[in-house]
């Protein structure tokens, strides 16, 4: 198998891949994602990989139908995107955005408090697990929350779960 990284841009969508097996490899572009940035912590906010499949949590670019909505989604082999969450409208910062894969194969999200989710929930920010193949109608499960902005997290697991999960959050406040 062929052992490779991959990176992705948040200011213009490109996620790229290197094979670290090869050193004359170059980069390749794997796919890129309309991605809207105008303000702060916008863009393509998160990535992950599991099994050949690659997820993204990004900001749609600003519409009348959907101000930079934070929308968690597959990319398919034909580069089209499978809207898997929602996070509704998001405000400029604190949205958060990061993705990784749980153990059992659940993903999770990162979701801030200046979220379309956060003012429906009244939640505030939280760790979210989904059904990366279920659509945005899903019911996502709350894992943890009372964040403000979790930018990023690593869920140590382990027999299948979702484990101990480390947040790193930029509440505001010398608290």
């Amino acid at each position: 198998a062929v052992r490779r990284s991959e990176w992705a841009d948040r200011l213009d969508g490109t996620i790229r891949a290197l094979s670290i097996d090869d050193p004359e490899a170059e980069p390749e572009v794997v796919a890129t994602i309309d991605v809207g940035t105008e303000g702060e912590q916008r863009g393509l906010v998160g990535h992950a990989v599991l099994d050949d499949r690659r997820f993204v949590a990004f900001t749609r670019p600003d519409t009348a139908d959907t101000p930079f909505e934070l929308v968690v989604a597959e990319i398919m082999s034909d580069g089209e995107i499978r809207p898997v969450f929602s996070a509704g409208a998001a405000g400029s910062g604190a949205i958060g955005g990061p993705i990784e894969f749980s153990d059992g194969g659940q993903l999770l999200v990162g979701i801030g408090r200046n979220t379309g989710w956060d003012g429906d929930s009244g939640v505030g920010g939280a760790i979210l697990a989904l059904d990366p193949n279920a659509g945005v109608d899903q019911g996502e499960r709350i894992v943890s929350q009372g964040y403000t902005n979790p930018w990023a997290f690593t869920s140590l697991t382990g027999g299948g779960g979702i484990g101990l999960v480390w947040v790193w959050d930029n509440a505001a406040g010398a608290d």
